[in-house]
């Protein structure tokens, strides 16, 4: 997937969760934020992932430095930066998630 592409599919995540986040939430709020994880994730890799989504999952697990299972690694990947969102810090987790879905390595992280 592009650069475009990718900035698109977290552009869109971002408005999403954003909308589900704010006060006051719904009951079903975790339930709405789990489809759109699960829907930036298919927007990615697809719904039944090959060989290439699944090294980039572990890419993206590695980066992030997030543990579970590798097969929901991209729709873990969505739910921390809906976290981090929380923590208001969007853009710099927004730019963290793009890197890691574009396979890059982060410079100067312990």
């Amino acid at each position: 997937m592009d650069e475009q592409k990718i900035r698109q599919v977290v552009a869109l995540f971002a408005v999403e969760a954003v909308e589900i986040l704010t006060p006051p939430r719904a009951p079903t709020f975790m339930a709405a934020l789990e489809f759109e994880c699960g829907r930036a994730s298919a927007a990615v890799i697809g719904h039944e992932p090959d060989a290439d989504g699944m090294a980039l999952a572990q890419h993206v697990m590695l980066v992030l430095r997030i543990d579970g299972d590798i097969r929901l690694g991209i729709r873990t990947a969505f739910m921390q930066f809906a976290s981090r969102i929380l923590d208001d810090r969007l853009e710099e987790a927004a730019a963290d998630l793009r890197n890691a879905l574009m396979g890059r390595v982060p410079h100067g992280r312990d």
